[in-house]
Parts: structure tokens; C-alpha cells; sequence
């Protein structure tokens, strides 16, 4: 679930489930000295996660827009 924060400087921040894939993509990078190529597979499964994550965001927010009617 996507919850929004504020930051220290007062921005906003989105929080999302995906967060913990995000997490294991930027330690795969730090275990193989930066090279993306050993990572392929951690950056595949988060930007999968994201496009679930957009399509339930962007269908939650049509579900609303047709009851407001």
C-alpha cells in the first residue's frame, strides 16, 4: 500500500510496497561493485512491482471517480 510522508525539508515522499525490492536492487549493486548487469533480475521484479502498483493506484482512483458521479 502507498502511503505519502513529508520529508525533513517538507516534501513529500511516497512510500510503497515496493520499497523492499528497491532496498535488494541497491544491495545487489553494492555487492557487485556497481555493476547493473549482475542486477537485471532485482530491477525486473521492482519495475514489475511499480506497474502492479500504478495500474491498482490508477483503478482505485477510477473506482472513485464513478461513485462520486
Amino acid at each position: 500500500r502507498s502511503r505519502i510522508t513529508m520529508n525533513s525539508e517538507g516534501a513529500s515522499k511516497m512510500r510503497t510496497d515496493c520499497q523492499e525490492l528497491a532496498k535488494n536492487s541497491y544491495k545487489c549493486l553494492e555487492q557487485n561493485q556497481g555493476d547493473p548487469s549482475q542486477c537485471a533480475k532485482h530491477f525486473e521484479v521492482y519495475k514489475e512491482c511499480r506497474k502492479a502498483e500504478h495500474t491498482r493506484i490508477i483503478e482505485e482512483r477510477r473506482k472513485k471517480g464513478a461513485t462520486l458521479s
